[in-house]
């Protein structure tokens, strides 16, 4: 897949934290965000799917129900 490239203002306090972790890790600081964007955005997603189900007409278990389900 091929990359674009994207600028963004960080304040001071997230660029200590930022090179903070560029120490810690030895990881750059684009793969540091790319990481952290790519998570937020898996996130998102199952977040998303989450709210569809959720407002879907399907019918939802309890814990308790799944579980006797699951035991037969």
């Amino acid at each position: 897949m091929a990359s674009k490239f994207i600028g963004l203002r960080i304040s001071e306090d997230e660029e200590v934290l930022l090179n903070e972790l560029v120490e810690a890790t030895k990881k750059t600081k684009s793969g540091i965000i790319r990481e952290a964007i790519s998570q937020y955005l898996e996130d998102a997603s199952d977040y998303i799917e989450g709210l569809k189900v959720l407002n879907s007409n399907k019918k939802r278990y309890s814990l308790e129900e799944a579980e006797q389900l699951l035991k037969g």
